[in-house]
């Protein structure tokens, strides 16, 4: 069983929470965003363009192409898990000169059990003739249990937000090869739930390192390593991803991916501003992970 994906599913279970009340915290592990970069396998560090970046690389919210994008998310977990959700909202816009700025938000959660939010806001500036670019983002992590509140539990410290920023890189070596590294939540917040809880984690961290290849001007090759710090319980400090991505007549795309040991596939549709994204995340026993996303481009 692959470990970040049932450590997901376990920390959004309800039998988690009201059962297990003595260690429920908030973990927010391993999020990601966006169909186009799970369709690549999650190797989208050193991709750029689109308002799902800002929580990838916050460098990478910039973009030559458009003005301001808009994008919605909508994730179907294990195959419909019933009452599991993740989905995203966010937008980027190109400032005058070489600034971008982002913002997003995501949530993930079991409906009147348990959510978590993450929000976000960014900012990138391009430097030596748009070659190089740094971004640097403000995160606020939010926690609730609405089980807790139902049941009245007097340990119970309602919902609870705490900050944290990340950084971001992205260098353009050629016109068709770019490298990316993201540094996420340097400052580890913590978020206690239940005031009895004796095991208090910080939020995890990640650092990504990656590189994409343009081949042919239709191609996108694209590889990325993680290392996932914190929590200590992941089985594996490092994770690999690989992904692909060709476009035919700009306006059909075709994607696939590894997700460390799990498969990924997924299309893009582009017509005039909006492009419609469709992905597939293939897990063996807990089921498929399916997701949509809709970017509007003006």
């Amino acid at each position: 069983m692959k470990t970040r994906h049932r450590l997901r599913l376990v920390s959004l279970s309800a039998f988690a929470l009201l059962l297990l009340p003595i260690s429920a915290r908030a973990d927010f592990v391993d999020q990601e965003v966006g169909a186009r970069g799970q369709a690549m396998g999650g190797a989208f560090v050193a991709m750029n363009g689109d308002p799902s970046h800002i929580f990838w690389n916050p460098a990478s919210i910039l973009s030559d192409e458009h003005g301001v994008q808009v994008e919605g998310m909508r994730t179907s977990l294990y195959d419909g898990l019933d009452g599991l959700s993740e989905d995203f909202l966010g937008a980027s816009a190109q400032l005058a000169g070489s600034w971008a700025l982002g913002f997003g938000w995501t949530r993930t959660g079991l409906k009147d059990i348990y959510h978590e939010d993450v929000l976000t806001a960014g900012v990138a500036k391009s430097l030596l003739g748009k070659r190089l670019s740094f971004g640097v983002s403000a995160l606020f992590y939010g926690a609730s249990a609405p089980g807790y509140e139902a049941l009245n539990d007097p340990n119970y410290n309602g919902a609870q937000w705490e900050s944290s920023f990340s950084l971001g890189m992205l260098y353009h070596v050629k016109e068709n090869l770019q490298v990316g590294a993201s540094f996420e939540n340097l400052l580890r917040p913590t978020i206690q739930l239940v005031s009895t809880s004796t095991d208090v984690r910080e939020i995890g961290g990640r650092r990504r390192f990656g590189m994409a290849y343009l081949l042919e001007d239709i191609v996108w090759l694209s590889a990325e390593v993680r290392h996932h710090d914190i929590p200590p319980y992941v089985g594996g400090n490092w994770t690999a991803h690989f992904g692909a991505e060709a476009w035919f007549e700009d306006v059909l795309a075709l994607r696939a991916g590894i997700d460390d040991s799990d498969l990924t596939a997924g299309m893009g549709l582009l017509v005039s501003m909006v492009r419609l994204d469709l992905s597939l995340l293939t897990h063996e026993r807990l089921g498929n992970t399916y997701r949509a996303s809709v970017n509007l481009r003006f």
